[in-house]
């Protein structure tokens, strides 16, 4: 094995590192796995291409700044949702490199590789922490300028723990036009080789309208990129994927209206989650969201199903009667309906004349041994303004022709009987009736 071979394999011999296994490439390095020597702890290392190390090579000095600012960059922002820079240096060959944390899982485009379109919950989740994770950088004044599933890492789940997402490559990082004075781009070193005025810097195909056309941008470039992504999670490709070519790419871009991404997706989503999509996505800056963190708002509000749609079945033979309450329980038509059961009817009440009321209270004196008649009452004081009852003469009268010429005296209503315009003394008498009545029919058994 030749030593060219061998410094490959190991592109970190003398330093306090020692390079394990390659894990990827980029446009101006590779990322190897490695140990810190002293302390053996797992770490993942970016090392600048050797072809860059030339001086004469044409852009390796800016490539070199651009490395520093991105490792600079990275470091000084403590966010759980970044990748976490903790050291740089240079190998005795003057390769440029700097030790990131290692991370354990696939990046999202690996992911939507093997699966397909994700789960809409599932997106949600997902694209809310890439959305907080730039609104953490566009605080400090940075721009990303390259949001893509590749940059997106999924992290490993760790026991107890939901899976965390990670963004990676800040090798295009750039100062906000605006950036806070107490931000992390402020006190940064700044690139002495800037990127070239009317220069396409990022993913064609996730890059936003004022990339393409190489004008000046600002962190809403973040926010349409992150757009294209969820939406292609979200239907499994993205609103462009018919067009192959650079140049097809681009006019897309800058020209072509998307198709809401429920029409592409094989999952259900509902009109609210197109709206949002589609607003991250916008043409024209000023019409997207205002900061990553509103966009991820409206993530969190928003209604990720359709509503599902309720058709009343109605019978047209048999209208439904006027309910004021709904019918929760259909009728059982398999088994036969019981007949009703007919309402029982109280016989009707008869009140007893008085002589039926002392025949039986003579009854029930003879079985209980007792005197067959009543007792004798006192007859009652008359009213002063009573008059003496005509009675027996009427009686005597009743039934003889009227005498010519004498004047017929017209006949009174009949008095009611005394002790029953009493309610009180008839229901006492009834009551004793009954009791009588009761005490016969013991005495008897």
């Amino acid at each position: 094995m030749s030593t060219a071979a061998s410094r490959w394999e190991d592109p970190l011999v003398g330093t306090d590192y020692t390079a394990s296994k390659l894990i990827g490439r980029g446009g101006m390095g590779a990322i190897f796995e490695a140990t810190h020597i002293k302390l053996g702890k797992p770490v993942a290392v970016k090392i600048l291409e050797p072809r860059f190390v030339d001086s004469q090579h044409d852009g390796a000095a800016s490539l070199v700044e651009r490395m520093r600012y991105e490792a600079q960059a990275a470091s000084r922002i403590d966010d759980p949702r970044l990748v976490q820079v903790f050291d740089m240096d240079v190998t005795p060959g003057e390769r440029v490199f700097y030790v990131m944390e290692l991370l354990a899982g696939c990046s999202l485009q690996q992911e939507l590789k093997r699966r397909g379109a994700l789960p809409v919950r599932e997106a949600r989740t997902i694209m809310i922490e890439v959305l907080e994770g730039l609104a953490a950088l566009h605080r400090e004044g940075l721009i990303h300028r390259d949001i893509k599933p590749s940059n997106i890492f999924y992290c490993q789940a760790k026991p107890h723990r939901s899976r965390r997402i990670k963004l990676l490559d800040f090798g295009l990082l750039k100062p906000a036009p605006a950036a806070p004075a107490g931000g992390v781009s402020a006190g940064l070193q700044p690139i002495d080789a800037p990127t070239e005025p009317g220069m396409l810097v990022g993913t064609p195909r996730y890059c936003s309208p004022e990339q393409a056309r190489g004008a000046a941008i600002d962190h809403r470039a973040d926010i349409y990129a992150a757009g294209l992504v969820l939406y292609q999670i979200l239907a499994g490709r993205g609103p462009f994927a018919e067009h192959q070519s650079l140049g097809e790419i681009l006019i897309a871009q800058l020209r072509q209206r998307p198709d809401p991404p429920s029409q592409r997706a094989s999952q259900q989503l509902s009109g609210e989650l197109d709206a949002i999509v589609l607003q991250a996505i916008e043409k024209h800056p000023e019409d997207r969201f205002a900061s990553a963190s509103e966009f991820a708002t409206a993530l969190r509000a928003a209604r990720l199903e359709p509503l599902p749609t309720t058709v009343a079945a109605t019978d047209e033979k048999a209208p439904l009667a006027d309910h004021t309450e709904p019918i929760t329980e259909p009728m059982d038509q398999t088994e036969p309906m019981a007949a009703p059961r007919p309402t029982p009817i109280a016989p009707p009440t008869v009140p007893l004349s008085e002589g039926e009321l002392t025949v039986m209270m003579a009854q029930a004196r003879k079985k209980l041994g007792g005197p067959t008649q009543p007792p004798k009452q006192q007859t009652a004081d008359r009213q002063p303004n009573s008059r003496p009852s005509n009675r027996p003469n009427r009686e005597r009268n009743r039934g003889r022709p009227a005498e010519p010429g004498a004047e017929v005296e017209p006949e009174p209503p009949p008095e009611p009987r005394r002790w029953l315009a009493h309610p009180p003394v008839m229901w006492i008498a009834i009551g004793t009736l009954v009791l009588f009545i009761i005490l016969a029919l013991w005495a008897s058994t």
